[in-house]
Parts: C-alpha cells; structure tokens; sequence
C-alpha cells in the first residue's frame, strides 16, 4: 500500500510540472531598421527664428521597415516586441502566435508622438553645428528587442536612425535705431572776419548715423533761408557743413541762428561784427541771407 501511495504522489507532482508553461530557447533574434533608397528616412526639421531653433516638420509621419529574425528551439514563443530604450515607447509589436521562427519586413508609421521626446536632443545637435548654411547631422536613437512574455526576458539592442536638418541660423533680428540729430554748431572762418576779406557763417551739424537734415539760418533782423545737408560717415561719427561766404566792405555787425526741422536742436545767436575805416567803400555785403 505504501508503495503505491509513493506512486501516485510522483505521478502527481509530474502533472504538475508539465502544466508549467514552458519558456522557448531563443537561438537566433536580431533586427534592423532598413535604410534604402526605397525607403523614407525620418528627419526632423529645426528652423531658427534668429534666437533658437524650433522643430519645424513636427505633423509629418514617416513609413519604415524593420526587418525582424527570431528563432527558438524546444519550445514556441508567441510574443515579441520592439521598444525605444529612453521612453519605453513602442516601434513594432509581433501578432500573437506560436511560433519556432519568425522573419518579417515589418512596416511602421511614426511621426510626432515617436520622436517628440527627442526634439531637445535635435535642437542640442543645432546648437554645436548649425550655421550660416544648412547642415544635416545624424541623430541614433536606442531600441531594444524582447522575446517572450515580458520585456524583461531575452533582449538584443539596436538604433533608430534619424537625420537632424538644421536650416541656416538667421541674423538676430534688430530693431532699427531712429536717426537723430545729436549736435548742431554755428561759427565763422575765420573767428574774426576783416573788412573786405571773405568770411564763412558755417552751419556744423552731427548726427548718430547718416541722413538728411532739414534746417533753417535765422537773421536776428528777420531774414531766414531754409537749407538742407546730409550727414556723411566722418571718423567715428556722422557729420556734414554747410557754409555761405560774405565779403563786407563797410562796418557791419549782424547775428545768425541755426535751428533744425524735427529736431530739439538750435545754436545760439553768433554774431559777425566787421570794422572798416573811413571812407572804406559803401558797397553792402554779398551774399546776403535770402
């Protein structure tokens, strides 16, 4: 009786065991992701806007092939996948089925979802190697395969391939600097004119860059004339003179002023005093403000 006690446990405990489900021997798994002529070859499109650089092609999808191998012996497997090391995200899923061999193109589409978590990674590549002409760099993603009923079972590693485009960085853009007026002087050459010798009432006027100037020689006894000149390039600033020469052959004393048009800018009074002697002539002075 003892003995046949002793059977049926053994018996028993060999049911049990062949009730476990059995784990297939991976010999072979390996894949890649297929880079043809044939084939579309994600890239991620980095524009600068003249600060930094911003993924441009975000909402386009593209088609891959993967070509997948696994084989087992003993026993069948029936699950397997492909993961994207960083996010966990998945690239392909095998159908569920039973199987000693498995070895397929597969075909997948990824877009923004897939490499979104990869847009700072695309932007850093940009950064170090972008310039004044468009430059394509490589950018590798990690995947990992599994075989068989978890992902934490037999596992090969492999890379994703996408190309980084980054378009021409553009200039920072500047907001333009408003012209304006910074100095405006008013004398004569020479300091002290003489009777019957030529002397210059020069307008000076300085300005932050280049442009034209609109102003006005005031005669302190009401005579005026409306000039204009234009600032020209001149050490490291911008400045244009404008005269007008006068000859006078009797005693004359006269004052002048300069203001500009648009401008808060205006000289003081500058006077031209001349002392001729008697009987020096009664001609008046040529050139007379108009």
């Amino acid at each position: 009786m003892k003995y046949i006690v002793t059977t049926a446990a053994a018996i028993l405990a060999a049911g049990l065991l062949s009730a476990a489900p059995a784990v297939a021997k991976i010999t072979d798994m390996r894949f890649h992701v297929v880079q043809t002529s044939l084939d579309d070859v994600p890239y991620m499109e980095m524009v600068h806007d003249g600060k930094n650089y911003a993924w441009a092609n975000e909402g386009k999808n593209f088609n891959i092939r993967t070509k997948v191998k696994i084989k087992s012996v003993g026993n069948r497997f029936s699950n397997a996948g492909i993961l994207v090391e960083r996010t966990g995200g998945p690239l392909w899923k095998m159908p569920e089925h039973k199987t000693w061999s498995y070895e397929k193109l597969e075909h997948t589409t990824i877009g923004k979802a897939f490499l979104s978590p990869f847009k700072n990674d695309a932007k850093a590549l940009c950064d170090v190697f972008g310039g004044d002409k468009k430059q394509v760099r490589d950018m590798e993603i990690g995947l990992r395969m599994w075989v068989e009923y978890t992902n934490s079972g037999p596992s090969v590693k492999g890379i994703f391939p996408v190309r980084v485009v980054c378009m021409p960085k553009k200039a920072p853009a500047r907001t333009p600097v408003a012209f304006k007026v910074t100095e405006v002087k008013l004398y004569t050459l020479p300091a002290k004119p003489a009777c019957g010798k030529p002397v210059r009432l020069v307008a000076e006027i300085h300005s932050n860059k280049a442009g034209k100037v609109d102003f006005t020689l005031f005669r302190r006894d009401g005579e005026k004339q409306a000039a204009s000149l234009t600032t020209e390039k001149a050490g490291k600033g911008y400045v244009k003179r404008w005269s007008k020469q006068y000859v006078y052959n009797s005693s004359i004393k006269r004052e002048y002023l300069v203001t500009v048009t648009g401008h808060a800018f205006s000289t003081s009074w500058v006077p031209i005093e001349v002392k001729c002697g008697v009987g020096a002539g009664s001609k008046g002075p040529s050139g007379l403000v108009k």
